[in-house]
């Protein structure tokens, strides 16, 4: 996400505490109130899941190999007999070799994985020639799980990628890659009207809710979005020690997104304190995603996905 382009379901009866202070250095008590803690169980039960579905991949390979040795001994031992016992265990052996290949192979995958969960890959337009399939089919081929879309209206109020000529439609974007990624759907028309009833006729019934981060640089909106999707996490995109000592106050806040300057350990875990997961925008170069991983940030924006998965499997513990 260039540095510089990031602008900046239904709760009824809105408490008064949950309102932003005009006042830099005022969040309230109130506004500290932290939701019952689901989506933050959502998230982890997310995560616990996609573990055990690895391991039981990883679990149901060795045990095909298996099987498919013992069988191979069995019926090929007893018609050979004893002359032929050296090439049984011979091809026992590159059995067992082959079975622990795979196994190896699989355990790679899920360590870059678990590497890509950290990784927010932006696939915005810079002005060259490259399409937004082309930047999402590139991200995804580096590891991307979660790619992240400016996004803003078309003429009959229907969300499309900004900057793309002619305007993506975001709900092609989902028809092409489906349920195999997530997405990080950044609102930029948030002053439009219309842009929540937009993201909620493109999500409402649509299965995708599971696989989608709301996302903008304005508290005002994510507030109202919350009202009508609050189910779905929001990420605040913040420029400011401001944005940031005011949204982490803010229940309907579940991500804090800061620029890079303003990434640093104690707010890190400040932001945790409150309930929040921390993220960071725009990482690029090997010295800032190095950074990031030692502060311990749960999640950056990047352009370059490849980099990214490499060091996070190099160096996040």
């Amino acid at each position: 996400m260039p540095k510089n382009n990031i602008e900046t379901s239904s709760y009824k009866n809105i408490k008064a505490g949950r309102e932003i202070s005009s006042d830099p250095g005022s969040v309230s008590s109130t506004n500290l109130s932290s939701k019952d803690g689901n989506k933050s169980n959502k998230r982890l039960n997310m995560r616990q899941s996609r573990r055990r579905r690895l391991l039981t991949v990883s679990i149901g390979v060795m045990l095909v190999m298996i099987a498919a040795a013992c069988a191979w001994i069995l019926s090929r031992g007893k018609a050979l007999g004893e002359a032929h016992q050296s090439e049984v265990a011979s091809a026992v052996e590159s059995a067992e070799e082959t079975a622990i290949e795979t196994i190896q192979g699989v355990d790679d995958t899920a360590a870059a994985y678990e590497a890509a969960e950290h990784v927010y890959s932006y696939c915005g337009l810079d002005g060259s020639d490259e399409s937004v399939y082309d930047a999402c089919d590139k991200a995804i081929a580096a590891g991307a799980h979660y790619i992240v879309l400016d996004l803003g209206l078309s003429s009959g109020g229907e969300l499309q990628v900004s900057n793309d000529q002619p305007g993506t439609a975001m709900s092609d974007i989902l028809d092409r890659y489906g349920k195999s990624v997530r997405y990080v759907m950044n609102l930029k028309d948030f002053e439009d009207s219309r842009m929540i009833d937009a993201v909620k006729g493109l999500l409402d019934g649509s299965g995708y809710q599971d696989n989608v981060i709301l996302a903008c640089g304005d508290l005002h909106f994510l507030r109202d979005l919350d009202a009508e999707l609050p189910d779905i996490p929001k990420l605040y995109v913040c420029r400011s020690e401001w944005g940031f000592d005011t949204s982490i106050g803010m229940s309907y806040v579940d991500i804090v997104c800061v620029q890079e300057w303003l990434m640093t350990e104690d707010r890190c875990r400040i932001a945790r304190e409150h309930d929040k997961a921390f993220s960071a925008w725009t990482l690029d170069s090997e010295d800032a995603i190095k950074e990031a991983i030692d502060i311990g940030v749960d999640t950056y924006f990047t352009s370059d996905t490849a980099l990214a998965v490499s060091l996070e499997k190099e160096y996040r513990d």
